[in-house]
């Protein structure tokens, strides 16, 4: 684990037997690549199997965000680390909302986050404009922004302006200067199960 203020805490591995206790519970997630540090946030209703779902995606390459299936092949699957808290199912959307923002799991934060609920991010809104541009015959893509690249922040900004909510700071880390949001992100994470990517899949006899 990357030991910085904003890595999330180091704890014990859980066993399968408590996986199992776990496995339709709702709440929120966090897969977290330990090589750079970058996270990706979810909520659901069951965890193991929205958890099977994404590492058995990432595994046949076919991931829906690809810079975590990059990542994942860049680095390796020992890299990762799935995290989980219990939430009841009505508590669920804002507590994704506040772990995407506090672990600064958006792309553009560093992250792998699209979008924050069902709201498309920067990133997500700049690909989609850059499709269209393309599709008209306007628009060629720099070979430094391609799709399967992290949008840089100078890139960002040619389509955000200073005060536009798509590049506001502090509606993407919720207003709080960073010792208030260190101080926060130690409090919620307390409350996280560290489990192995591997611990999801039953394993074989030899």
């Amino acid at each position: 684990m990357i030991k910085t203020i904003n890595a999330l805490p180091e704890r014990g591995r859980d066993t399968l037997g408590q996986i199992m206790t776990l496995r339709d519970s709702p709440g929120v997630y966090i897969i977290e690549c330990q090589a750079n540090a970058a996270r990706y946030a979810g909520a659901t209703r069951s965890v193991c199997g929205r958890a099977q779902g994404h590492f058995s995606r990432l595994n046949s390459e076919n991931h829906e965000v690809p810079l975590l299936q990059i990542d994942w092949g860049k680095f390796g699957s020992d890299q990762f680390v799935f995290w989980f808290r219990y939430a009841p199912t009505e508590s669920l959307d804002d507590l994704e909302k506040q772990v995407t923002l506090l672990t600064n799991s958006l792309e553009d934060c560093g992250g792998y986050n699209k979008s924050l609920l069902m709201k498309r991010w920067v990133s997500s809104r700049i690909r989609d404009s850059e499709t269209k541009l393309m599709k008209s015959g306007k628009f060629i893509p720099l070979r430094s922004a391609l799709c399967e690249e992290r949008l840089k922040p100078d890139y960002i900004r040619t389509f955000c302006q200073r005060d536009s909510p798509l590049s506001a700071q502090a509606d993407m880390q919720i207003g709080l200067e960073e010792t208030q949001r260190r101080k926060q992100l130690r409090q919620l994470m307390s409350g996280f199960q560290r489990i192995e990517p591997a611990s999801f899949f039953p394993h074989k006899p030899p």
